[in-house]
């Protein structure tokens, strides 16, 4: 393989850039059950719904299959967070061991060519490929592959992006998915708005979330339906039955940088960032996972949702405990560059950590020495000192 690519005028070891984690999904056996969790208690937005019933694959499911496909958002990215019933993910080849209910980490990259790329790239480094196009809702152009514990992960380019009106994707404009591997250069999401006009296609005729009336709390000078607002997601975490060969794989083929290495109950537990956030993604050994008494039913360490402040993570410990979530333990040096989070487990058993901001690393990707870390305090105060802080949210809180 080649070991220098112009990557957009800059010379690389591998022929894209992970830039951030793009979206996140867990396959579960009761979907209502976690819609409620994560969209009215958490605050995630839906932004549409696909039966898989209409896709090839899906008309094998058994009749009494689950087959939506749940879209959400926080932001303006057309999805954040997907869910998906876990016998529909068996039958579409997805969820492999029992305990892998992830239903897919996907990392965003620039540029399609880096997609297209990557997907030569990965193929010819002798990796999976479970397919290459575009998918529509959400509209992202991607190449799919699994790690070596069998996870689903993406590398993805192009996300819809949801407007001030709400709505998403007509139906009309889904004809632009792809599922080979796209020539280049492709049109651009102008030519195909002037081209969906063209036919007489409603552009407001896409899915809209309809939020509801209660309106009540004061965030940030805001009205909001919850005392928090959702600003990020991510990291995200995963127990490996094979922790070389997902370092390796993470590391090695996809260009993360291991930030710095911690110990919880004997067991090493690595931390990977794709920017300079501290991490992106958490690697731990299996056996920590029974260390630790946690049930063997997922894979997943834990799922981070960012909040707007540590004010507002307060806020979201009282709600969330007023929703009857029962905040969970969580090694603290399971969250290393993390001061305040608090955990929760959804209704799956997924453990899902809130936060409000990450240390940053520097030009010379050293972490902060663990003498220079903030001392969190029990119980937490109403105001800290802390130099740490998120990334701006662009878009109103909503």
């Amino acid at each position: 393989m080649s070991t220098s690519y112009d990557v957009g005028g800059v010379q690389l070891q591998r022929p894209f850039r992970i830039q951030r984690l793009g979206h996140f999904g867990y396959n579960v056996d009761d979907v209502d059950r976690a819609v409620d969790f994560y969209e009215d208690t958490l605050g995630f937005a839906r932004t549409d719904v696909l039966d898989l019933r209409d896709t090839p694959v899906g008309r094998r499911f058994a009749d009494d299959v689950d087959s939506r496909l749940i879209f959400t958002r926080f932001g303006s990215d057309h999805h954040a967070f997907i869910l998906m019933n876990k016998a529909a993910a068996g039958f579409m080849g997805g969820g492999g061991a029992p305990d892998l209910t992830t239903n897919q980490i996907t990392w965003q990259v620039s540029t399609l060519r880096e997609v297209v790329d990557a997907s030569e790239y990965l193929i010819e480094a002798g990796v999976p490929i479970v397919r290459v196009g575009r998918d529509m809702p959400g509209g992202n152009w991607h190449v799919y592959f699994v790690d070596p514990d069998g996870h689903v992960v993406e590398l993805t380019y192009g996300m819809e992006q949801v407007g001030w009106s709400g709505h998403s994707r007509p139906r009309e404009m889904h004809d632009r998915a792809f599922h080979r591997k796209p020539e280049l250069p492709q049109m651009s999401e102008p030519d195909e708005i002037r081209e969906a006009q063209s036919r007489g296609t409603d552009l407001a005729s896409g899915f809209r979330y309809e939020a509801g009336d209660g309106e009540r709390f004061d965030v940030g000078g805001a009205l909001l339906p919850r005392p928090f607002s959702i600003t990020g997601l991510g990291p995200v975490g995963i127990f490996s039955r094979d922790t070389e060969a997902a370092l390796a794989f993470y590391a090695s083929l996809l260009g993360m940088q291991v930030t710095e290495e911690a110990s919880v109950l004997g067991h090493p537990v690595w931390f990977l960032r794709a920017g300079h956030e501290h991490h992106s993604l958490v690697i731990a050994p299996i056996e920590l996972r029974d260390a630790l008494g946690w049930d063997d039913n997922t894979t997943s360490i834990m799922l981070g949702v960012q909040v707007g402040s540590y004010e507002q993570l307060r806020a979201a410990r009282r709600h969330l405990e007023e929703r009857g979530c029962k905040e969970v333990q969580f090694p603290r040096e399971l969250h290393t560059g993390i001061d305040y989070a608090a955990h929760y487990l959804d209704p799956a058993g997924h453990r899902i950590q809130l936060y409000y901001a990450m240390e940053h690393v520097g030009w010379d990707g050293s972490p902060r020495p663990a003498d220079r870390r903030p001392l969190v305090e029990e119980p937490w105060p109403e105001v800290i000192e802390s130099d740490l802080f998120g990334e701006p949210f662009m878009g109103p809180l909503w």
